[in-house]
């Protein structure tokens, strides 16, 4: 808990950003610096260095609290109602889940197997000394647990099911940016909740394992959303980059949720061009800068995998005859299950459902905002619900085998990424206009 608000208060104070805002950019950080280690084969390093340089930062902020003004800064910036919200969930999350085991089958596939190893190897599956099958995953998630494994010292896999729900906090906070010590402060009452229940709309157990699937709609709704505010050039930047490094290393299919995305904002920016031709050529020059540093990170990733043995080549499942004999069926099955399957909300609507009531969530937040930037990603989250669904079908009848894509294994788990991202997109934006005060 320290070494997070740490890095996220050394942000706030260099930004002059409450520390909500800061909160996943802070989280990225910290896991680049593992995940750079990892590269080298010793996790272990990264984490000492992450401890060290917390060390360094509370000295930092230290000297910025003595010098003039800057308890008003802590006071203005840091000790928000949103940090409030953070820690008494960040609480509630340990005491729940305290004990908790692993209980979902693709958790002893791969995702409890990665960061077993990763702790007991102090190196990522690709090494050849490690079980993982799917050594090829992106350790987005698994790094973030690893660190609390580290720090505690001792493998437990409440500490691993504790530390994906603060991440999943530190991506969801700065819905929170707004609240203010005053009359709004009544507006964590509906904070609460809202962080709470809305991932368990689509994912009941989200709380309750490590499975990422949830997760990546979050971080795809927070990117798209840094795209859709306002803010400064630079924090900005950061912000989507930090959802799109976020995206590219927790999941295969991230890396299509990621470019898909930067299509998004891209076209957002030409469409834009003739209101400000230097702020036209300023933001297409910042969104290079970030499809640079997005493009090296994940490169680095999988020039890591590519030199590794595979354990699981997707290749072999790829264009065979027996998958092009089937892909019709798995297309009819596919088809079939959007519209009749109801596998969504506790398994009570279909995909075809929720996706109209979604809809007319967005018709809702439309008439409320009253924005043409918020018009925009609004209507380009919609489309991208058939756009993700076609890519998940194409998926099924390539990728896997010839019986899991008949199946749809896991048809509810992947169709519910996109439809939790466009509900979150929408809580982001609503609940931002509902409580609109100026910052101190």
């Amino acid at each position: 808990f320290s070494i997070l608000i740490t890095f996220a208060t050394t942000l706030t104070i260099t930004f002059k950003k409450r520390i909500e805002e800061t909160m996943p950019i802070s989280t990225v950080c910290i896991i680049l610096i593992i995940f750079l280690a990892g590269l080298l084969d010793n996790l272990k390093i990264g984490a000492i260095l992450v401890q060290i340089l917390t060390i360094i930062q509370l000295i930092f902020i230290l000297i910025t609290i003595l010098k003039k003004n800057g308890i008003k800064e802590i006071l203005g910036r840091i000790l928000t109602p949103g940090l409030l919200i953070y820690t008494v969930l960040f609480i509630v999350n340990v005491i729940i889940n305290k004990g908790r085991i692993f209980e979902d089958y693709d958790e002893f596939n791969h995702w409890a197997v990665i960061i077993k190893n990763m702790f007991i190897y102090n190196t990522y599956g690709t090494n050849p000394e490690t079980i993982v099958r799917f050594n090829e995953y992106p350790p987005f998630t698994a790094i973030f647990q690893y660190l609390f494994l580290v720090v505690q010292k001792v493998y437990r896999e409440d500490t691993v099911i504790i530390a994906q729900n603060v991440l999943y906090l530190s991506i969801i906070i700065p819905i929170t940016k707004n609240i203010k010590w005053n009359k709004s402060s009544l507006k964590i009452l509906t904070a609460i909740p809202l962080i709470v229940f809305m991932p368990m709309l689509l994912y009941k157990n989200f709380f309750l394992n490590i499975l990422v699937d949830g997760i990546l709609g979050i971080m795809f709704a927070y990117t798209i959303y840094s795209a859709y505010k306002d803010d400064s050039k630079i924090f900005k930047s950061l912000k989507i980059l930090s959802g799109e490094i976020m995206l590219c290393l927790t999941k295969t299919s991230g890396l299509g949720l990621a470019v898909l995305s930067l299509i998004i904002i891209l076209v957002k920016i030409l469409i834009d061009r003739k209101k400000d031709k230097t702020e036209f050529k300023s933001n297409i020059k910042s969104l290079i800068v970030v499809c640079i540093i997005t493009a090296v990170i994940t490169s680095m990733w999988y020039i890591k995998v590519n030199n590794s043995e595979k354990r699981w080549d997707f290749s072999k499942y790829v264009e065979t005859q027996e998958n092009q004999k089937s892909s019709s069926e798995i297309l009819k099955n596919f088809v079939t299950a959007v519209f009749m399957r109801q596998d969504i909300t506790t398994k009570k609507l279909t995909v075809f459902s929720v996706t109209v009531l979604l809809i007319g969530l967005q018709i809702y937040s439309i008439k409320k905002i009253k924005n043409k930037s918020f018009n925009y990603y609004a209507i380009q989250l919609l489309i991208s619900i058939p756009i993700y669904l076609i890519s998940l079908a194409i998926t099924y009848m390539t990728i896997f085998e010839k019986m899991e894509g008949s199946m749809l294994t896991c048809f509810d788990r992947y169709t519910s990424t996109i439809l939790l991202a466009t509900l979150c997109f929408n809580a982001f934006a609503l609940f931002d206009i509902k409580t609109k005060f100026s910052i101190e």
